[in-house]
């Protein structure tokens, strides 16, 4: 992580444990996270995971993406890509 500033994407099929990747680095830079998702299963699936695996309750469970549509989503995940440059 270090060399890419702590930067980087994920690029792993499903089922390929992107979210035990994300919990790794979540665990090793100890900072508070935005974890955004497009469906409630994988809200919940984070929520139980965060838990069990870092010890804490996640907070502010506020919006379920997956309500806002797909054209939106396209729209947030541009403009938070666009942040990074």
């Amino acid at each position: 992580m270090a060399e890419a500033g702590k930067r980087g994407t994920i690029v792993v099929p499903t089922g390929g444990g992107k979210t035990f990747i994300a919990l790794k680095a979540l665990a090793t830079v100890k900072v508070p996270a935005i974890i955004l998702v497009i469906t409630e299963e994988l809200m919940n699936q984070w929520y139980e995971r965060v838990m069990k695996y870092l010890g804490i309750r996640p907070v502010g469970w506020v919006v379920v993406l997956m309500m806002l549509g797909r054209s939106l989503w396209r729209s947030i995940t541009r403009q938070l890509i666009g942040l990074r440059r």
